[in-house]
């Protein structure tokens, strides 16, 4: 996990469209519970469909 805070991670991570956010593992549950609803909605809007 320190790995994270390293600022060369962070910006190797950012530049990748990605950012480091330091949390609970309530508050990540959550967030990821969040992110799979949101990006349920733009697959099935899209009408993307598994092989």
């Amino acid at each position: 996990m320190r790995a994270f805070v390293a600022q060369d991670v962070k910006d190797q991570l950012l530049r990748a469209g990605l950012e480091t956010v330091g949390s609970s593992p309530e508050e990540f549950a959550t967030a990821i519970k969040t992110e799979m609803a949101r990006m349920g909605k733009v697959i099935k809007d899209a009408g993307i469909r598994g092989q």
